[in-house]
């Protein structure tokens, strides 16, 4: 995928499209396998009634009324829009309501100037929060374009970076997976 990104070749093209074709098919069975997995696991929690496992219950017949009503009636289903906007998008919400403490925390640890690196990283976003503030124009006319130059040179290569770190990451746990090594996702 990567040597089809930066090599235009009519062989390389057809071989990442092909790539990407198997991509879709082996989410698919991802998919089923988490569902699978989270009904085996939240099962035996329930029979060994377990601390929580009434939350259980509620998740198994949640997960099963949804994916039921999503895809016997479709997306556009009243039950399943219902469904949808009054328990998935408030447990979004939630989940990234308590992710901004651990942003602030994060932000706070990583701002704290304590080499240059941390002092770089401190300026780089200083200048673009000011950049990004309805003043910025006014401190500088040339803000706008520091800020636009840090976030697609060496922003969009850190990017790059932590997306081909984290597609090895699931290459290789997929790949544990694959060959039997990896076992956690049993409960085991």
């Amino acid at each position: 995928m990567i040597c089809d990104f930066l090599i235009k070749n009519p062989g390389l093209q057809s071989l990442g499209k092909e790539v990407q074709d198997w991509t879709v098919v082996v989410s698919a069975f991802t998919l089923g396998l988490g569902a699978v997995s989270l009904l085996v696991l939240h099962g035996r929690k329930i029979s060994r009634k377990e601390s929580g496992w009434y939350n259980s219950i509620v998740l198994i017949v949640a997960m099963l009324v949804i994916a039921f009503r999503g895809v016997v009636y479709g997306l556009s289903d009243d039950v399943y829009l219902f469904l949808f906007d009054n328990m998935l998008e408030p447990l979004s919400a939630a989940v990234y309501a308590s992710l901004a403490f651990y942003v602030t925390s994060a932000s706070y640890r990583a701002f704290r100037v304590k080499n240059l690196e941390a002092g770089v990283l401190l300026a780089a976003g200083l200048i673009v929060l000011l950049a990004k503030a309805p003043i910025g124009d006014n401190i500088s006319p040339y803000l706008p374009q520091i800020s636009d130059w840090i976030l697609n040179v060496p922003n969009v290569a850190a990017q790059r970076g932590i997306i081909i770190s984290a597609a090895v990451g699931v290459m290789s746990t997929a790949l544990r997976t694959i060959a039997g090594l990896e076992r956690r996702y049993l409960g085991n």
